[in-house]
């Protein structure tokens, strides 16, 4: 029977992974990544999450419900917090990066600039041993509300990721996004949807039954692994992979197709 935290433990695989989790309308992935910050957090290493679809009051109710109270982490400086979303749309009054406080900056060079400024800080910072994860969501909306080109954002996220020990980027991946190209805003969702799935060494995805809602089914939820790891997944006991969720209120249940629930 598969768990849901070996589904997390492919994230955990080796140094320098880059893994893409994508989502439809229907099928939200905050879940996973809440569960995914909570199992990170459970080891000891430290968190940095940059948001640009929610506010941290989201994230923390969210986490709250999985018994993580986030403020404790950013005090003891394991989980830092940086606000990609409200920065997009309002002027900050004279704040500014510092350790366990959102950052918010109205534009891509200025919030790069505070997250390689954050980055730098956590690094020098870590206890011997520790490991500096690094999870994104949604940076696509920056293609939409932003108005960035895919290359510019997909150069400024792989900069970041290669100064962390592992990066989960979590994208919006949508018919609509990705399969059309007829305005410059669907080219764009494309190219950089598929550019990522390229550069990452495993793709979580996301997506609603293909017959339609179901009452104790919430989605699939597939994983698919680069071949240049083969080697490195199987020894951890993975291969390609399809499961059905079910989200209820801060539990999840993971299950073949076929299996009764826990």
């Amino acid at each position: 029977m598969t768990t849901l935290d070996e589904i997390l433990q492919q994230h955990f695989l080796r140094p320098g992974q880059l893994s893409l989790v994508t989502s439809v309308l229907g099928a939200c992935a905050s879940w996973y990544e809440h569960a995914l910050i909570s199992k990170i957090l459970s080891t000891g290493d430290v968190v940095i999450h940059i948001s640009f679809m929610h506010q941290a009051t989201f994230h923390n109710d969210c986490m709250r419900k999985l018994g993580i109270d986030l403020a404790q982490y950013s005090q003891k400086e394991k989980y830092f917090f940086v606000d990609g979303f409200t920065g997009l749309f309002f002027q900050p009054t004279g704040q500014r990066c510092s350790r366990g406080c959102p950052v918010v900056r109205p534009s891509l060079q200025g919030l790069s600039d505070d997250v390689n400024a954050l980055i730098e800080e956590v690094l020098s910072a870590l206890e011997e041993g520790s490991k500096a994860y690094l999870v994104i969501e949604s940076p696509d909306l920056l293609l939409a509300a932003g108005g960035y080109s895919s290359l510019v954002l997909l150069n400024e996220l792989l900069d970041w990721h290669d100064r962390v020990y592992s990066t989960t980027v979590m994208i919006h991946a949508d018919s609509a996004l990705v399969s059309q190209t007829r305005s410059r805003f669907e080219t764009e969702s494309a190219s950089f949807a598929t550019s990522l799935a390229h550069e990452a060494s495993i793709l979580t995805s996301l997506r609603m039954l293909d017959t339609g809602l179901a009452r104790d089914i919430s989605g699939v939820l597939r994983i698919t692994k680069r071949p240049e790891i083969s080697a490195v997944v199987s020894e951890h006991g993975w291969n390609d992979k399809e499961v059905l969720y079910f989200v209820n209120d801060g539990s999840v249940d993971v299950f073949s197709r076929g299996e009764m629930r826990a």
